[in-house]
């Protein structure tokens, strides 16, 4: 009498475990269409339906970091982004989303706000990562502001104003313990 062949170990285990296996291959495709959602998403803008998704991932991402110069970090790498959105989806002469431009400015001043609570070697390298995204932030509010309609003229050149102030600030040090010399603080954080 001849053996029959051993079946394969997947077979054998779908056979006599077949809920187990549906669980296991419905979690492994709710994984992999997230991942992949998530990484489409990376690129996607304001207004593009996987813009959301995108949010949610930092907002989950900053949820999961729990020491002040994580977080500092991620809001410099979130107001890059945002900058880099607002660049991107700027039109010659169409309304500047407000929104987004405000968002980019509240990430800076929740980036410098979080490098309050650090001291010494790390606080000055999260100041010099903030002040290089403010010089960036203002280059690229420049580079718009001649193309900008009419109406967004006054908001642009106020958000270049403030990213004027805030650079001053940083150069003056004046950023983790107000030190501006002004009574209330004049400091643009």
């Amino acid at each position: 009498q001849r053996e029959r062949p051993k079946q394969p170990f997947l077979k054998r285990f779908t056979a006599s475990h077949p809920v187990l296996y549906r669980i296991a291959a419905s979690v492994i495709l709710v994984l992999l269409v997230g991942w992949g959602g998530v990484s489409f998403s990376a690129q996607s803008l304001p207004g593009n339906f996987l813009y959301p998704v995108k949010r949610l991932a930092e907002n989950a991402r900053y949820s999961l970091t729990f020491t002040p110069d994580g977080r500092a970090e991620l809001h410099v790498i979130f107001a890059r982004n945002r900058t880099d959105e607002l660049r991107k989806s700027f039109q010659p002469h169409v309304s500047l989303d407000k929104g987004l431009l405000n968002a980019m400015l509240n990430e800076s001043r929740s980036a410098q706000k979080e490098s309050e609570n650090l001291k010494g070697l790390r606080s000055r390298v999260l100041i010099d990562k903030i002040a290089q995204l403010n010089r960036h932030q203002q280059s690229a509010l420049e580079n718009i502001q001649p193309m900008a309609c009419t109406a967004d003229s006054a908001v642009i050149i106020q958000a270049i104003s403030l990213c004027t102030q805030r650079g001053d600030c940083l150069t003056r040090g004046c950023c983790s313990e107000c030190q501006c010399g002004t009574e209330p603080c004049a400091c643009p954080w």
